[in-house]
């Protein structure tokens, strides 16, 4: 067995009727009572059946090795399957990634005065217009179902007064979609916003101004709360507007792209009256400025100057203060996140942003960076004025004159703060 091929070598697997050198004495040994066994021949008896075997083995080896080689190949096919779809992944993930970063970048530019022709961002908001084609992908479609349900939500419509075109004076309103950088992210913003020009109301009657903290006033609030080393966070409401009742309904008619499954009641086509205040609306901010402060009174607040609120102790002395602008508030207190609490009690607002930390935060326009242990605050609008649009009109602007310079009146001060320092 050790100096001759074995019944396993290469030929084992040879045909019976080829020549195949088994070693005729082996043979011989394993089928002595045969006298017919002979090589190259017909194999017989105890050969045979060995023979056989072999064979029969063979076959089944050989197809069990196709059938494992048949799975093999599914199983790689299906992992090369689920390989392209993470590269697939990958590759739009980087995408992504790659927009966020060009954003990003020209929303960083922008702030500091590079004015590109394509791109005409709002320098308060940080906001840049979402291009046609982005629309027309469907990239604002789950952004403008999100307006769209707060309109619902607020009640901002009455659904019982639909009625068809033509039958009342109407405003349009239309979507405004953007882009927002939002913690290093862009975010999808869609704004069914009135289309101003078409409000036929006379605004010698229509009362629309709303006012806004007098600067020195503002920085004197804002010497006290350092003086006092209290904690403070900024935060915006949400659906600011959509929440104050309107003095004078107007008919609307909304645009026709809308998802109407996420307002149930709405007929398309159709003019419907409005409840609440509308974004764009002329009285729009001083609406919504007097609903704010009649429901911050209602938790304790007290205006002691426009747009500068207290809350105050049991003995009188404040303990917290509240600067307002529009939907945007500016918080201090000895435990500002109890005090975000209460707002957010009655009104649905951004997760409050801590401006005590040291670092630079943006407020309206203008940069704050408060350390609260060393009671210093540095105020810069820097930023605000580089954005300002290189191309406006100078002749639109409003010159300052000595109107503008005078001191305020003896009653419009509240020296209750002064007393305190």
């Amino acid at each position: 067995w050790l100096d001759k091929d074995s019944i396993f070598g290469k030929d084992a697997l040879a045909p019976p009727d080829s020549p195949v050198d088994l070693g005729l004495k082996e043979a011989e040994e394993i089928d002595s009572d045969s006298e017919d066994d002979e090589v190259g021949g017909e194999p017989t008896g105890a050969f045979a059946a060995l023979r056989g075997q072999i064979h029969e083995d063979a076959d089944r080896a050989a197809a069990a090795l196709g059938i494992s080689r048949i799975r093999q190949s599914v199983r790689k096919s299906g992992r090369i399957a689920q390989l392209r779809k993470e590269r697939q992944k990958e590759k739009e993930d980087e995408r992504s990634d790659l927009l966020d970063s060009i954003l990003s970048s020209i929303l960083s530019m922008h702030k500091r005065g590079v004015y590109l022709d394509e791109v005409k961002e709002n320098a308060v908001k940080g906001q840049v217009p979402a291009t046609e084609k982005e629309i027309k992908s469907g990239l604002h479609h789950e952004a403008g179902e999100k307006e769209l349900r707060r309109w619902f939500e607020c009640l901002v419509l009455d659904v019982s007064s639909f009625s068809k075109k033509g039958t009342h004076p109407t405003v349009q309103l239309k979507w405004v979609r953007t882009w927002k950088l939002k913690n290093g992210r862009r975010v999808a913003k869609s704004r069914l916003v009135l289309k101003r020009f078409q409000d036929k109301r006379d605004f010698t009657l229509v009362e629309t101004y709303s006012g806004t903290a007098e600067q020195s006033q503002l920085r004197l609030a804002l010497i006290f709360a350092l003086s006092q080393g209290w904690e403070s966070a900024k935060t915006d409401i949400y659906t600011s507007f959509l929440q104050a009742l309107t003095d004078t309904p107007l008919w609307v008619e909304l645009p026709s792209d809308l998802p109407l499954h996420v307002y149930p009641g709405f007929v398309a086509g159709s003019i419907v009256k409005t409840l609440r205040v509308v974004y764009g609306q002329a009285d729009g901010p001083r609406l919504y400025t007097r609903h704010f402060k009649s429901r911050a009174k209602e938790n304790g607040w007290s205006e002691i100057s426009e747009s500068i609120l207290v809350k105050k102790d049991s003995k009188g002395r404040p303990n917290a203060l509240m600067l307002i602008h529009v939907d945007d508030l500016l918080v201090f207190g000895p435990s500002v996140s109890s005090l975000m609490d209460e707002i957010r009690k009655q009104f649905e607002m951004d997760e409050p942003e801590r401006v005590d930390d040291r670092g630079t935060h943006g407020f309206v326009g203008t940069q704050l960076k408060y350390d609260r242990t060393k009671k210093e605050m540095t105020l810069s609008q820097e930023e605000y004025v580089r954005a300002l649009p290189e191309c406006e009109d100078k002749k639109a602007s409003k010159p300052i004159g000595n109107v503008d310079l005078k001191k305020p009146e003896e009653n419009e001060i509240d020296s209750s703060l002064q007393s305190q320092m």
